[in-house]
């Protein structure tokens, strides 16, 4: 587990076997603003956006294939800097990950009227790095396989669709116009188109859209199984009409893209967040409409969604933490201010399986965090310096398990060590043992403890 704490830039490496931190870390001067995990779920990047720098910590697991098995073995965890800046590289912001690349995306700057040379850049790199042993001793520069540099600044982001293929956000030209020398509502760092381009030995190239794809307003990406994309439109400032608004589905495959719009159940409010997993067909969005906040769940490639397909949150309640667990992706998880856990079958309604208590009801989202994990979940309390473990049996049972007291106050996390896929493959391994059966029917053992937990403050910066 690789922790931060509010105030402090140190960054600590917590063994889940023992409870005992294996290794600490110095920061950057600063707080990180978040933190990532690379596609391989092998390291994790530790964001200093405010500072324009970023590193990462490799977990220092790795597995072994034994064929119808893999062993997992520890080394000490690893700081890797990326030394070195590109070109006007400037608040990183979004890091995506696909096939083997992390796509980090640059904003550029806050104020265009005033940095008029500073553009947004998304630029690709080989996220296995981490492996390498000269890593190191390499610029950015020198990791750089795709770049887009023609984009004004934006709060915006760049997927991996394929190997080679890249959705690129478009920036909104109110934000960069003279107009916005005196900020008003149309002046939003939020992005307003996307195009997909291709990397090519000549260069880059626009792929299958004559026309950028319109989406006024750009907040939240997640993918699902089977490659849909789910793209939230229609948040910020931006004078966006939200009575007609919609998020972008995309898909490509076969060399072609596919894309439509998918209108909102009701005028007036957007998503500005989805998450999806790699098993799972349905993707959910937090849907915000005036302050209330419903979840929706969405079917990938499905032209459009019913009112059946939205569960409303409680009035005065908030979600603090959400999203599918890690290994099956077949339960969606929910953390709510009133202090409860709760899982969904959301395969084809909003089906509550279990629910627990675990704190009182609070009111401020930043008192606790809930990170979820491999058949686990991880409750963060700073104000305690304390993390507890909230065990998921059969996809419906709900329970406490250990608790750590940690140095410093975890307030956000990502969990690493392997792929969901590598922790099945992982599941017949060595060590301490017990056994699980998966929804399949096959009966599994999997060795005890063996993932890591990377903690740090996560700020949204929805605005620049």
């Amino acid at each position: 587990m690789v922790f931060t704490d509010t105030g402090s830039s140190m960054v600590r490496v917590l063994d889940l076997d023992d409870g005992k931190v294996e290794k600490e870390i110095d920061g950057i001067g600063t707080t990180p603003a978040a933190i990532y995990p690379t596609s391989d779920y092998k390291s994790v990047v530790v964001n200093f956006r405010a500072l324009h720098e970023f590193f990462l910590v490799h977990s220092g697991l790795s597995l072994e294939s034994h064929g119808d098995h893999a062993d997992v073995s520890k080394s000490d965890p690893t700081k890797f800097s990326i030394e070195g800046k590109c070109t006007d590289c400037k608040l990183p912001t979004h890091f995506s990950g696909g096939y083997n690349r992390m796509v980090i995306f640059f904003d550029g700057t806050s104020a265009p009227q005033n940095e008029p040379t500073v553009r947004s850049r998304a630029v690709a790199i080989d996220d296995r790095l981490s492996m390498l042993a000269d890593t190191t001793k390499k610029t950015l520069d020198s990791r750089i396989e795709f770049d887009s540099t023609w984009m004004a600044p934006q709060h915006g982001i760049a997927v991996p669709l394929a190997q080679d293929v890249f959705l690129v956000s478009l920036p909104n030209p109110a934000f960069n116009s003279s107009a916005c020398a005196t900020p008003h509502t149309s002046c939003d760092s939020l992005s307003s188109q996307f195009k997909a381009v291709k990397k090519t030995a000549s260069g880059n190239v626009d792929v299958a859209w004559n026309t950028p794809r319109d989406c006024p307003g750009y907040h939240g990406h997640a993918m699902g199984m089977g490659g849909w994309h789910a793209i939230g439109c229609g948040n910020g400032r931006g004078g966006i009409n939200l009575q007609n608004s919609y998020f972008l589905a995309v898909k490509y495959s076969n060399d072609a893209i596919e894309s439509f719009n998918v209108k909102y159940h009701e005028a007036g409010g957007s998503i500005g967040t989805f998450v999806g997993h790699d098993n799972q067909a349905v993707l959910v969005g937090v849907y915000n409409k005036d302050g209330s906040r419903s979840f929706v769940r969405w079917r990938g490639g499905d032209k459009s969604y019913t009112v059946n397909d939205v569960m409303a949150v409680p009035a005065g309640v908030i979600p603090v933490s959400y999203g599918f667990e890690m290994v099956s992706g077949k339960v969606f998880v929910a953390f709510y201010t009133s202090g409860e856990v709760k899982l969904y079958d959301v395969s084809s309604s909003w089906k509550e399986l279990a629910s627990l208590k675990v704190v009182e009801p609070f009111t401020s989202t930043s008192k606790y965090q809930l990170v979820l994990g491999y058949h686990k979940m991880y409750l963060l309390d700073p104000d305690q310096s304390k993390i507890t473990e909230i065990d998921i049996k059969d996809d419906s049972v709900l329970s406490t398990g250990r608790s750590f007291t940690v140095t410093g106050k975890p307030t956000a996390g990502v969990v690493i060590g392997m792929t969901p896929m590598e922790a099945l493959e992982a599941a017949c391994g060595g060590g301490e043992e017990s056994h699980e059966t998966f929804s399949a029917g096959v009966q599994l053992t999997y060795a005890a403890g063996s993932f890591v937990m990377a903690i740090a403050v996560s700020i949204l910066n929805l605005h620049m």
